[in-house]
């Protein structure tokens, strides 16, 4: 039935005079959408009590995704009726549909997450943006007190109390920053420029157990990180959120929540057990140019 109404939608875009061109309808407002799956479920997000989305979302042109993550989804924070385009379009998704659009940044700005009011990433409202929306869960109220994504968000809760009493007991409470999950103070801000997506970096760390073991430490040429900044899957999401806004020389101490570390498996080798949070001290050693950063890889011998 999912299927029959698809098409239906498609004719109707054609009988209606919308363009479509590489399978994108063209919609107001400089907006495009694209069908890429469709899934089984009934209810729209827009009526759901609780959900899950994929969301990845990059420049338009990026070869990969500056953002992408699952996240838990609340409708009732939304305005459903708004006149916004994008807020329509996504009230209309269904459980398990997948729809990419190419959007210009004003219309999806605070609608998923704020990273890229950053300045290392050069856009404006202007710019095209290419989001994918995967519409993974939508519960109704029966459903979702049963579900085990709402048992994960009560440990998840029971985390965060765990960190901020850790917090209190150590007497930082006054002095850290939540930002996007995670908790940080700035030790040292560092010198030039804020890092830019894409420069080559070199980061020195120590990670501990919030009882203070050691598990982890890069302090020596032989063990620090080089990686593009801003590059998926090169460290643990909470220290890319960590980064965030940092410059050459800069020192941060982190505090960050199991699911933006290593989450419900822990770490490859068992070092980290599940559900485990985590502190980091982190300093940006240098920001590389292209030559110098190839040079240094090859005298470490790094992929």
């Amino acid at each position: 039935m999912r299927n029959l109404g698809i098409i239906l939608l498609l004719l109707l875009a054609f009988s209606c005079g919308e363009k479509v061109v590489n399978g994108y309808i063209q919609l107001e407002d400089g907006v495009q959408r694209k069908l890429l799956g469709f899934g089984d479920g009934e209810d729209e997000l827009r009526h759901a009590v609780y959900a899950i989305v994929g969301i990845k979302l990059s420049p338009s042109g990026l070869d990969y995704n500056r953002y992408d993550t699952d996240m838990e989804f609340d409708p009732a924070e939304y305005e459903w009726e708004s006149e916004r385009l994008m807020v329509q379009e996504l009230g209309n998704l269904k459980g398990g549909d997948s729809i990419e659009w190419q959007v210009p940044y004003a219309q999806i700005k605070g609608l998923f997450c704020d990273e890229y009011a950053v300045d290392e990433v050069p856009i404006n409202d202007s710019t095209l943006m290419r989001l994918v929306v995967s519409s993974r869960v939508v519960y109704d109220e029966e459903s979702y007190l049963e579900s085990p994504e709402r048992a994960e968000k009560i440990r998840k809760m029971q985390e965060q109390e765990f960190i901020e009493r850790e917090m209190h007991l150590l007497g930082l409470t006054d002095s850290l920053r939540f930002k996007n999950g995670i908790y940080e103070k700035v030790i040292e801000e560092g010198e030039g420029p804020k890092l830019s997506y894409g420069q080559e970096i070199t980061l020195a760390f120590d990670g501990y157990f919030l009882n203070g073991e050691l598990f982890d430490s890069a302090q020596d040429s032989a063990s620090y990180l080089y990686f593009p900044y801003g590059k998926p899957d090169q460290v643990i999401r909470g220290l890319e959120i960590a980064l965030s806004g940092m410059k050459k020389n800069g020192r941060k101490e982190v505090w960050i929540p199991s699911h933006l570390a290593f989450g419900a498996r822990g770490s490859g080798l068992g070092i980290v057990p599940p559900n485990t949070p985590l502190k980091y001290t982190i300093h940006v050693q240098d920001v590389l140019s292209a030559d110098s950063a190839e040079a240094l890889r090859s005298a470490v011998q790094i992929p």
